[in-house]
């Protein structure tokens, strides 16, 4: 039963000449006898269909079948198909004979749904499969592409904790004498050297959503650097969860221009 379509579609069957069950391969729903049986989940039973019962379509009439039943395949109240008993002789089929076959409608019910739902399960865990697997590929590619950068790049949440170091910020942070394994750690732990300003503008990004641009100049070991950071929010369901920071060493180039603005 296609409830979407409003049609009936023949999905096996037996004892009948091909010819005979072709026009009923595909039926329509709304002008179908078996209508009622999908609307109200209750057998209906015709001992001839020959014998001018009204509501009886063309098709089904010219197909030569006469003793005729319909049984509701149903799980859970609702109708998921029909099962349907014809005779090409005139047949009375007696109520032990409908709850008998009443049953076996039942059980083939739960079967379709059994079957129908292992088949979405197996297309979901496909899915999903496929899913992980272009997560993976995809996260593959961007840390290579994030670890092919020359500039120093780190992510934060909102605990202001580590959640990524890229390549170049661990390297750097061995060259200064600083633990290039920050994961989980906050980035006070790590850079206690860093001005009060600078965990206000990571609070600021969190807030406010908008990306922060700062030039600044940091000792370390005694060691001048100066570096141009850009901290860029990263949102999930609406809020910023996270924050990338990029930072690029312009200390050659400030020492250079400083040494040049002197000789003049």
């Amino acid at each position: 039963v296609d409830r979407r379509q409003g049609r009936i579609h023949l999905a096996a069957q037996r004892g009948i000449p091909p010819s005979r069950i072709r026009p009923l391969r595909t039926v329509d729903l709304e002008t179908s006898p078996a209508n009622r049986v999908v609307r109200s989940a209750k057998p209906w039973v015709v001992d001839n269909l020959q014998a001018g019962h009204p509501g009886i379509p063309p098709t089904l009439r010219q197909s030569g079948i006469r003793g005729f039943a319909t049984l509701p395949m149903t799980v859970r109240g609702q109708v998921l198909g029909l099962l349907n008993l014809g005779s090409l002789k005139p047949r009375r089929f007696r109520p032990e004979d409908v709850r008998f076959f009443g049953a076996i409608a039942r059980q083939i019910g739960v079967a379709v749904e059994n079957a129908r739902l292992y088949e979405a399960a197996r297309k979901e865990l496909t899915e999903r499969r496929r899913a992980e697997k272009a997560l993976r590929v995809s996260g593959s590619l961007y840390r290579t592409t994030i670890d092919a950068l020359d500039e120093w790049l780190h992510m934060v949440d909102r605990d202001l904790r580590f959640v990524y170091l890229n390549v170049a910020f661990r390297d750097r942070c061995r060259t200064l004498g600083l633990d290039p394994d920050a994961i989980g750690k906050r980035v006070q732990e790590v850079f206690p050297f860093l001005p009060a300003t600078v965990l206000d503008e990571y609070r600021q990004v969190f807030e406010t959503g908008r990306p922060c641009n700062t030039c600044e100049s940091t000792v370390v070991d005694g060691r001048t650097f100066f570096t141009e950071t850009r901290k860029i929010p990263v949102r999930e369901r609406g809020r910023v969860a996270r924050v990338i920071t990029v930072i690029r060493d312009v200390t050659e180039r400030q020492l250079s221009e400083q040494a040049l603005r002197e000789s003049e």
